[in-house]
């Protein structure tokens, strides 16, 4: 890896922050077809609590507003432009086949990202926190894409195909509850929520399992029963208790999340679960990974020298198969 950063920062009356930089970064693992690639940023930040029209009784006793705007790059596997071959025993002697296939075209996943925000801080800073909301936005991810039967190779290649996007907030509170020389107690809140969705598959690409355009990912997807149906009968045809009668089942046939796509959205027609699943794959039930994310932690320190601390964390919003 090769590359170089630049970065310029400005102030004026320590009340208004800039900052620009750029970054250049040029990998082996590119292929032949990439050379370097540039990241640049610039951020801005704006202390109003220092302005003179900012109340100076005021119980909010710092407040600043934040912004940023940047992108960067995830660098391919090693070897992912080069062919690598192993050897084999043959009848003859020993041969080589190609054990895992390069892509000249491998190229950097690169996001963009921008983030608003603010710092606030209560009673002399006894009570304050940061508060983020950012979206982000994943092109050319780098994926194993499987080969085609007609190249001859089997297995797959790295490839850039597709992109995502992502957008949520960040959030935390900290608290000093009690201060004395002996003894004293903060406690911090924090909270957070992310949600994603693939935007594109690739060129050419068709949706296949759990990666459908509109879809979070990682996700979980299955058939979705909306009513068990009749029971199954005797010979005499008296409902079986217990005994459910799987041809009778009835499904949500599904949404599609674009026009002309397939139904993959919960909110359909009713259809009979027979066979139903073979045909979409399942609807989308929810992300594998938690929206909502929670955590408390106390802090007790006595005689400024012994600390006792513990954390209580939640997450919510994921689906497990």
């Amino acid at each position: 890896t090769l590359g170089f950063y630049v970065q310029e920062e400005l102030s004026w009356q320590d009340r208004i922050f800039l900052t620009g930089a750029v970054r250049g970064d040029d990998n082996s693992a590119f292929g032949s077809n990439f050379e370097l690639q540039y990241y640049p940023k610039l951020s801005a930040s704006w202390v109003i609590s220092e302005e003179s029209f900012w109340p100076a009784a005021d119980v909010v006793n710092s407040f600043r507003l934040r912004s940023a705007w940047g992108r960067s790059g995830r660098q391919p596997s090693t070897f992912a432009q080069s062919t690598l071959l192993e050897i084999i025993q043959g009848p003859n002697g020993n041969g080589f086949v190609p054990e895992t296939v390069g892509n000249p075209d491998i190229g950097p996943e690169v996001s963009t990202e921008i983030e608003v925000g603010f710092d606030v801080a209560f009673l002399e800073d006894r009570l304050g926190g940061p508060f983020s909301y950012y979206q982000n936005k994943t092109e050319d991810k780098l994926v194993n894409q499987p080969l085609a039967p007609s190249t001859g190779l089997v297995g797959t290649r790295q490839a850039n195909l597709g992109a995502m996007k992502s957008w949520g907030w960040e959030a935390s509170l900290n608290v000093r509850a009690y201060e004395s020389d002996a003894v004293s107690f903060d406690f911090d809140l924090s909270a957070d929520y992310t949600k994603n969705e693939i935007t594109s598959l690739g060129e050419g690409i068709l949706p296949t399992g759990n990666f459908q355009i509109g879809w979070p990912f990682p996700n979980v997807s299955s058939d979705h029963i909306l009513r068990y149906g009749e029971l199954n009968t005797d010979v005499g045809g008296n409902p079986i208790p217990g005994s459910l009668n799987v041809a009778s089942l009835v499904c949500d046939g599904g949404l599609p999340a674009r026009p002309g796509g397939a139904p993959i959205l919960q909110g359909g027609a009713d259809v009979p679960c027979a066979g139903f699943s073979s045909l979409t794959q399942g609807l989308l039930l929810g992300p594998a990974y938690p929206n909502y994310t929670v955590s408390v932690a106390p802090t007790l320190t006595l005689f400024q020298d012994l600390q006792i601390f513990s954390v209580i964390q939640g997450q919510y919003g994921r689906w497990v198969a």
